[in-house]
């Protein structure tokens, strides 16, 4: 086991309401939850920094995540948010439909389309094209994400 756990506050935007969780990676990726496995999290960024602080979490860097907006024609920041939902669906122990094997090649084309320089070497950039079952796939799967985090946070009233 990996001795040294990185943290990040990430902030979650969702009904302009914000929501401040802490992500932790070290075997694996997962959100801090109390004894009682619920969610530890803060409305305020300042809270969630004096938490870290009391608990002595380690300089937690910061990723702020709006998805008031999820636009599936920016690969990259789709991609983080169905990797940030996925974290969060294992962490509460719930089904994700982006974890379905049926969506494997769609994560794959958000994968391409990130153009992550490791992975495209060509130079060139690839701009995926997205026929209808594609796109019916990406409303499945972004309807799943809010469903997720509405829950998560205690939105879906």
């Amino acid at each position: 086991m990996n001795n040294e756990t990185e943290f990040c506050i990430i902030e979650f935007t969702l009904c302009n309401i914000s929501r401040y969780l802490l992500w932790c990676t070290d075997d694996k990726d997962y959100f801090l939850t109390d004894r009682n496995k619920k969610l530890v999290y803060f409305s305020q960024k300042e809270k969630m920094e004096e938490y870290c602080k009391r608990e002595h979490f380690q300089n937690p860097s910061f990723v702020s995540n709006n998805f008031d907006i999820l636009d599936y024609h920016d690969c990259n920041d789709y991609l983080n948010k169905w990797n940030i939902i996925d974290d969060l669906s294992k962490t509460l122990e719930i089904d994700f439909i982006g974890n379905l094997d049926e969506y494997t090649d769609l994560y794959s084309k958000f994968v391409f389309g990130s153009n992550i320089p490791a992975l495209n070497t060509s130079g060139k950039e690839y701009i995926p094209i997205f026929d209808e079952e594609e796109k019916s796939q990406i409303a499945n799967v972004t309807n799943d994400m809010i469903g997720i985090l509405k829950f998560a946070l205690g939105l879906d009233s």
